[in-house]
């Protein structure tokens, strides 16, 4: 069994008697990441040898667990992934904690043999491939459309080495399909291609036409063994541009780290306002009871008054607030509700539906702030709101960086 089948067949458990031996040694953790001296030393002990790819793999196993770094977690989904990922950091200076362009700078200088003309063609060759299928749902073309493609004809059809690079690490391909691989790099160049490419009027305009106005979409929360699982539905009839929720998720996150202070002067800040507009220039209550009814969120419970999911719609505003991690809007919970105040609830049809033994209730068509204060609902949809108004101010008194919520001082609700 090589390495790679080894994770896929490795005992979870294995990981928290590995780290409790690090913590037994005197190592802390830097956050959820031992250092590479820790993992030395354990190997050591355990008569082990302690290579580059392993101390990289048990530096990154604690993703796994939380899901934490995104940009490094996606990464660790497929084995080719996790293939390529291991190779292109087993020589490199990167951090846990560094940015996803800089990996994806890596990960392709990796694919490119270092070789700064080759990245440029692989680079090119991504964002120009990216452009066919970035509003499908699957990464997936039918093999005599790819042949037939203004890509394929211009990148590989007449240079056979750079088409095996490419098959061997970006697109895999059977006798009917082809299927791109690792999209996040695909994404990286596309984003990089149009930053570099344009000047700042086209590039605002390429924002506009890139996500389009949108139908609302769906998102559910449902707990599974205590883990919530997120999921993005699209109304049937309704108009998307991209209809793969990660692939805008990563689009706006690359538009962002790229090319920060236009970005988000440009286009980021106008999506908040448009937001915030919706709330009124009302007092705090006004603005949670115009947020509820706007998110349309509500709750759904079974008859021991177990929470089931939770739910609500996604603007196009609230995609971007919940893409560029500065709140989420289903942080917010009821999380005093009790099997007694739900059959409480369950008397106002107004907010409560009933289907067979369960029951929804609409937060949304409520106006009862003491009802939401009582549940311990209304601090958290109130910080939702203060978080973006946080962010529009620091826009606003020109400071146009990076957005990063956990270092800004937050104010006080009150």
């Amino acid at each position: 069994m090589n390495f790679f089948d080894a994770y896929f067949n490795r005992d979870k458990g294995a990981w928290f008697f590995e780290r409790m031996q690090l913590h037994q040694l005197g190592f802390q953790m830097d956050g959820a990441f031992f250092d590479a001296r820790c993992l030395n030393k354990l190997c050591r002990k355990r008569g082990q040898p302690c290579d580059t790819k392993f101390i990289r793999f048990m530096l990154i196993a604690p993703v796994l667990n939380s899901g934490s770094p995104h940009h490094i977690f996606i990464f660790l989904q497929t084995k080719q992934s996790i293939e390529l990922l291991f190779a292109a950091l087993s020589d490199s200076d990167y951090e846990i904690t560094d940015q996803q362009s800089r990996l994806s700078m890596i990960i392709l200088s990796h694919i490119g043999q270092n070789n700064r003309d080759l990245m440029k063609q692989l680079i090119s060759f991504c964002a120009e491939s990216f452009n066919i299928i970035m509003y499908q749902e699957e990464p997936v073309l039918r093999l005599n459309q790819f042949l037939s493609s203004e890509v394929y004809n211009y990148y590989l059809k007449n240079d056979d080495s750079f088409q095996e690079i490419v098959f061997n690490h970006l697109i895999i391909r059977d006798e009917q399909w082809v299927r791109f691989l690792h999209i996040p790099l695909f994404i990286f160049c596309y984003a990089f291609i149009l930053s570099v490419d344009n000047d700042g009027d086209e590039l605002e305009e390429h924002y506009h036409s890139l996500w389009g106005d949108n139908f609302p979409k769906f998102m559910r929360i449902t707990t599974y063994d205590f883990k919530p699982e997120t999921s993005i539905y699209y109304a049937e009839y309704g108009v998307y541009y991209f209809k793969c929720y990660e692939w805008e998720r990563c689009m706006y996150k690359m538009f962002e780290e790229l090319n920060p202070f236009h970005f988000n002067k440009s286009y980021v800040e106008p999506m908040i306002k448009n937001y915030l507009d919706k709330l009124g220039n009302g007092d705090n209550e006004s603005r949670v009871l115009n947020h509820l009814s706007y998110c349309r969120i509500e709750f759904e419970y079974d008859k021991s008054g177990a929470q089931r999911y939770s739910s609500c719609h996604l603007s196009d505003e609230l995609s971007l607030i919940e893409h560029l991690e500065i709140a989420y809007v289903l942080d917010a919970e009821p999380r005093l509700m009790t099997k007694n105040k739900l059959k409480e609830l369950q008397k106002n049809e107004t907010i409560c539906e009933k289907d067979d033994d369960i029951w929804r209730i609409l937060f949304y068509k409520t106006e009862d702030i003491k009802l939401l204060k009582e549940l311990a609902i209304y601090d958290e949809l109130l910080g939702f709101v203060k978080k973006v108004e946080l962010v529009y101010k620091t826009f606003t008194n020109g400071n146009y960086a990076q957005i990063n919520i956990s270092n800004t001082p937050f104010p006080s609700i009150t």
